[in-house]
């Protein structure tokens, strides 16, 4: 029986980018509490977008 090497869907990739970013920005949860390592790809994405926008009217 051969193993099969399991890979990561572009979204997956993105969500683990996305989660890398937001944890160097200093985010850790989202606005309701959640940590955003639980959080999925749209809501991170979501996340991302927000905290730019934030960051921009800073």
């Amino acid at each position: 029986m051969r193993k099969q090497k399991a890979s990561m869907t572009t979204e997956e990739v993105k969500r683990q980018n996305w989660i890398s970013e937001l944890r160097d920005l200093g985010v850790s949860f989202s606005p309701e509490g959640e940590d955003i390592r639980t959080l999925d790809y749209y809501s991170i994405r979501n996340l991302v977008m927000l905290e730019e926008v934030r960051r921009e009217e800073a």
